[in-house]
């Protein structure tokens, strides 16, 4: 007669966890394990729940996830930032795609931002695409750059705050959940499968070094605490790139790595097993330099269409093209790679892109 009570009281201890486990999801988290599900079940709060619990999102959104991060207070998603979004879940279906916006409280003030006619038809027609809220304070709780970012008056008096304050709450991301990030000025070309694989990964691009536009960490991986803590200690609060440099400089005298002119573009192996260094043969067909004459010259054009054969998309450096606008029925090489990737967002974006 113990062990039947021992029995039963134990299956009862059982039950009512497994209870308790999945009402506790059920309150907290909406589990997106099909992914046909309403717009506003894919527009949710990211914090505090999710942050601190990486098991439960993974529960969500399985092992690999996309990133893209808004900071800024503008907060208008253009026709080209709608055509990566569009081009990025089009090639990669059964890999969440989570836009995580930046609030001062939990709420979704700022979430209707997002009214664009492009945007809404890509949330519409798009399963895999999510929007997240989050406070910054959330972010970086419990992390190195905690007291940096609110605390330290090199970044607080810093004229390019906004975009500085973004570079870390990437970071801060990947730290936390584990995935991938992306800038909103890439355009994808094929599905990203292989560099999602590498799980740990930066990209180094001509003689521009390591850049912050695209990269991918598993959660807690030392690498990334390591450019986290370099980052803030030799932050320059005066110089945009300043985590790409310090990110540059970190690898350049850790590793032994010269970031010449062409060397990133042979660096197709991993460094060790914990981190990979992957060339320009991913986003960048086109350096800096290069980038104008590469998005509007038609003498370009068949080096763009090359690219969507031999890159993984395209890096369109927004900070210096965005300003420009291409007829969207043209022939220069932006024209014709947005007609071909993001062809729902050209076709709603009138007369200019």
């Amino acid at each position: 007669m113990r062990w039947i009570k021992i029995f039963y009281t134990v299956a009862v201890l059982v039950i009512l966890t497994l209870f308790i486990y999945d009402t506790y999801l059920t309150k907290h988290v909406r589990v997106f394990k099909k992914w046909k599900t309403s717009l506003p079940s894919r527009i949710f709060n990211l914090t505090p729940f999710l942050l601190d619990d990486p098991f439960a999102f993974k529960q969500m959104f399985g092992e690999q996830v996309i990133f893209y991060v808004e900071t800024t207070d503008s907060v208008n998603l253009k026709p080209r930032d709608v055509c990566s979004l569009e081009s990025v879940t089009t090639f990669n279906p059964t890999v969440p795609v989570i836009i995580v916006v930046t609030v001062t409280n939990h709420t979704s003030d700022r979430l209707p931002f997002y009214n664009s006619t492009s945007f809404q038809s890509l949330m519409n027609n798009t399963q895999n695409l999510f929007v997240a809220w989050a406070t910054i304070p959330d972010i970086a709780k419990d992390t190195i750059l905690e007291q940096f970012l609110f605390n330290d008056t090199r970044i607080l008096n810093s004229k390019y705050r906004p975009a500085h304050v973004g570079d870390f709450v990437r970071f801060l991301l990947l730290w936390k959940l584990g995935g991938v990030y992306l800038d909103f000025d890439i355009m994808i070309f094929k599905s990203l499968a292989p560099i999602l694989n590498l799980k740990n990964f930066v990209i180094a691009t001509f003689s521009n070094g390591v850049i912050n536009a695209a990269m991918g960490f598993e959660r807690h991986n030392p690498w990334l605490n390591l450019l986290m803590n370099r980052s803030q200690t030799n932050y320059y609060p005066t110089y945009y790139p300043s985590t790409p440099q310090i990110m540059t400089l970190t690898l350049h005298y850790i590793l032994n790595i010269s970031f010449n002119a062409g060397a990133a573009d042979h660096m197709k192996s991993q460094v060790n097993e914990s981190l990979h260094i992957i060339g320009s043969k991913t986003f960048f067909p086109f350096d800096y330099e290069n980038v104008v004459l590469a998005m509007f010259n038609t003498n370009f054009t068949k080096y763009m269409e090359k690219a969507f054969e031999t890159h993984y998309g395209i890096h369109t450096w927004n900070r210096r093209t965005g300003y420009i606008k291409v007829e969207v029925n043209s022939s220069k090489p932006l024209a014709v790679a947005a007609r071909k990737f993001c062809p729902r967002t050209i076709s709603l974006a009138g007369a200019f892109f």
